[in-house]
Parts: structure tokens; sequence; C-alpha cells
């Protein structure tokens, strides 16, 4: 059974009133077929209809659900939990801000927290317009409140967190709801015709409020993997045409779809996690989570601790570039689909042209992702050879050498490396640092350091770190899971 329907959306976008019969009845190339199978795996228990725009649209959103399962299938070890820790109104007696706890002596430390004059800790309360994309921290509070608030950029090269509101972290845990650990952190507030709908990244040791909701499974890389398929185009091309209003909650990320290839056994995992967590944990506040990642991964002991972060404008480029194409792989896609997404289309509300848009098509991050997936598609690389490419080769590998490369862009005869237009640090070199520098403190050894003086002791960062990731038992008597439809699990335990 199917039946034909078609959605209008935007002012430029919508017929006179009496175009509409001939539009519904007659105009057949513009107009969706649907089928019952659509309702059942889109949307098993709204049987809401996705409003999508075109017939490859459509043709695309099938594509990326047979390659899934969805968020809220508790698919076997993808078990996800869904928790508003903190409202920031009901618990607001929890949460002074944050002029009110420096009156009363506290400072910040140099791990992200607020210490007290009797050595009491304070955390930081988060809010969603604090996130970015793969980005912990990107806003800091300066004055105000409410609408008009002050906020500041924070640089990935030295982030400092200063939140609106500070919580005791005696009041966090005495919270069935609140995490210490490892989550995923999204903005709740967005729109469809947002630059990006789906902005996440993960944290740990912080309280989250309402305007920015976690998820949050007991596999410690699951939660890394997971939080590097939300920010891709992939995963938003999905998100956005089921964002009716202005957020993005529980019953809406329930039925948004995970690749069911998303396994520590494909190579591709391993690369998205790396990448993921090179990206966003950028602070001494992961010092635990990069000695537990480099237990997982013993290959990072190859370089320095923060030689692994992704501080500069060409690493975080690179990186993100290389899980929008290694995700679009993953759900299934072939460079064409890819294109169309990512395509530099302003008649189209919810398109991503608003991305980068300063900048050529080729330079932005949505051209060089499909560049890249293309690439990938065709062999010149993969999640394995990536690790050992530098930034001038990858670049190289997509036509677009004079990205990073300065003799590159010199021989197009450019003033320099085309990177170099973007904003943000383009030199990171922790290792010249000076003592007095904050920055300082780049080796394993400090990363150890920071770890004990975050957890307490050397003991408890052997506990954690050598801790055996937590996966549900399989299930031996279903199908794969990406049509289950099964309750998702409402709240989260503590992880240590």
């Amino acid at each position: 059974m199917s039946f034909r329907a078609r959605f209008r959306m935007g002012v430029g976008d919508s017929p006179e009133a009496h175009e509409i019969p001939n539009d519904l009845l007659r105009n057949d190339s513009a107009a969706m077929v649907f089928t019952l199978d659509d309702l059942w795996r889109n949307s098993p228990k709204s049987l809401g209809l996705v409003e999508l725009r075109s017939p490859r649209d459509l043709s695309i959103f099938r594509k990326i659900y047979d390659h899934s399962f969805r968020i809220g299938d508790n698919a076997s070890g993808w078990e996800i939990s869904y928790t508003r820790e903190f409202d920031m109104t009901n618990d607001t007696k929890l949460f002074p801000p944050l002029e009110d706890w420096e009156s009363k002596g506290f400072r910040p430390d140099l791990l992200g927290r607020w210490i007290g004059p009797e050595d009491e800790v304070a955390l930081p309360v988060y809010e969603g317009r604090m996130i970015g994309s793969c980005d912990f921290w990107a806003m800091s509070w300066v004055s105000g409140k409410g609408r008009t608030a002050v906020w500041k950029t924070e640089q990935a090269d030295g982030k400092c967190i200063r939140p609106q509101y500070l919580i005791h972290q005696s009041h966090c845990r005495s919270v069935d709801k609140f995490n210490p650990g490892l989550k995923i952190v999204h903005k709740r507030i967005t729109a469809a015709t947002n630059a990006r709908s789906m902005v996440a990244c993960f944290v740990t040791q912080v309280a989250c409020g309402d305007t920015s909701p976690t998820l949050s499974l007991t596999d410690f890389t699951n939660n890394i993997a997971l939080s590097s398929v939300l920010n891709t185009f992939a995963f938003d091309f999905v998100t956005r045409p089921r964002i009716g209003g202005l957020h993005l909650d529980w019953h809406l990320l329930a039925e948004l779809p995970i690749p069911d290839r998303l396994q520590d056994t494909n190579p591709t995992y391993g690369g998205l996690v790396r990448n993921a967590f090179r990206l966003s944990a950028i602070h001494r506040r992961f010092a635990p989570e990069w000695l537990k990642l480099k237990h997982l991964y013993p290959e990072l002991g190859s370089k320095e601790w923060k030689l692994w972060w992704a501080v500069t404008e060409a690493d975080r480029l690179r990186l993100r570039v290389e899980i929008d194409a290694l995700c679009a792989d993953l759900y299934g896609l072939d460079p064409d689909d890819f294109d169309w997404i990512v395509r530099d289309d302003p008649t189209d509300p919810k398109g991503f042209y608003r991305v980068d848009r300063q900048l050529p098509f080729q330079e932005r991050l949505t051209g060089l992702a499909a560049a890249a997936f293309r690439a990938l598609k065709e062999g010149k690389w993969s999640a394995e050879s990536a690790a050992s490419l530098s930034n001038d080769e990858f670049f190289d590998l997509l036509g677009i050498p004079e990205l990073t490369n300065a003799k590159a862009a010199h021989a197009k005869g450019l003033p320099g490396p085309l990177i170099e237009k973007r904003d943000g640090c383009h030199v990171w070199k922790p290792e010249n640092f000076p003592k007095d520098d904050p920055r300082h403190g780049w080796t394993w050894n400090d990363c150890w350091k920071d770890a004990v003086a975050i957890l307490g002791s050397e003991d408890a960062v052997r506990r954690y770190v050598e801790e055996e990731p937590k996966t549900a038992e399989p299930s031996h008597d279903e199908q794969p899971f990406r049509l289950q439809a099964k309750k998702p699990t409402p709240s989260q335990g503590k992880l240590f």
C-alpha cells in the first residue's frame, strides 16, 4: 500500500490557493510516494509522516534507515539513556550565579573546577549555548542575564571555563539523575533552519541543565563514537525534517538513526573514536579519559599527550571532514547522495548552504566533506590509512593542497594557505610553553598527575583506566534491531 504526498516549506515555496488542486493532483514530478513501511521504520510510535522536500530526499532518507537502527531501540550494546539532569527553573536554588560563588572566595583551577576557601569543589552548570559541534566549551559567560547576557567565543588553544552558574559537587552526587562520567550533551533549543540543527559533544564531571540534555551509554568508547555520528551532515539531514518547532527532545531523538555498522569490530569505529576524542577532549579536565583511551588504544603512546589535541584549525577541519565522510559510508550512501545532502542551494530552507557561507564551496566543511567522501569511495584513503597521512597529504588527495600547504598556495599565486582565512589557532606547540603558562604540561606523565588530582588518588585512576568496558549481553533470539521499537531507559546510573 502506498500514497502520494507533498510538503511545502518556506514563503517562496507555497502555492496560491487556486494552484493547490492542480499541484496536489497533477504535479506528479513533485509528489513523493510513501509506503506503510516508511511510517513503521521512521516513526514507529507516532506513525508520523516526515516532511521531506523531494523524492530525492525520500530516497536518501530510506537508504540511511536501511543501514541503521534507531536511538530509542535499545539495541544490544547501545542502550542509550536520555536525561535532563537539572531544571534551570525548578532547581535554581542548587546553582547560584557565579558572582555569588566568587564573593564567597571560590576561584577557578586549571582543571575546570572552582575551589572554595575550605577546599570545597563546585562544578560548572552547562547550558546549551556553551557547546559547539565537537566542542565541549565553545562559549563563556561574561555578564548579564537572559537574552541580554554577553558571551564570548573560546578559542581551542586556551579554553577558559567560565559558566554562568556553579553547583556544589556534593549536591550533584546526591541527585540520582546526575552522571559524573563521560556523557554526550546536545543543544535542546534549535531549529531546522539553523546552520546545524544537531550540535553535540561529550563532557565529564559537569552538571547539565535542561537546555543541554544528556545521552549516556555504559560503554566508554560508544559514547565517543556516538558523539561523532551526531555531528555529521548525514545525521543532521534526517534530523532537520523532524523539527517543527524550537526544541529537539527525546520523542524526536528516539527515532533518529545510528549506523548499524558502528561496531568496534569495524575498522572505521576506532578512527571515529580517536578523531572525535581529539576534537573534543582538548582540556586538562579530560586527563582520566585520555589515560583510559590510551589503555584501549596503545598506539596513542607514540606521541605525547597534548600533541594529540586537535587545536589548530587545520587539524580540526581535517578530522571533522574525515568523520563526515566515514559516517556517510556507514550509512550506506554513495557520493551522489552525499553531494545532494551538502549542496549549495539557498532555495532549500533546511539546507546546509549556511555552513561556512563566507567561503567558496570548495573550502567549506560541506564541500570538503563531499570531496573526502568521493575520495574514500574511490579507495584513495581509509580510516586506517588516514592515520599516517599529514594534513598536507590528506588535502592533496582531495584536490585542494593549497588549503594547508604553503608551497601549493604560492604556486597558485595565493599569499598563504587557505586555512589561514579561518579564525582560530594555527600553531600548536605545547612543548614550548613555559611552566607559568596554563597550557604547560604536555607529557603523559603530566596527564597522569592531572588525573590523580581529578579522581583523588593513583588507585582511583588505575581502577578507572583499567575498568573493562561495559556492554550488554548479546541477544541471540532477535533479528537485527533496525526495525525494533523498544521503550527507552528513563535514567542513567552513576558510572563510578
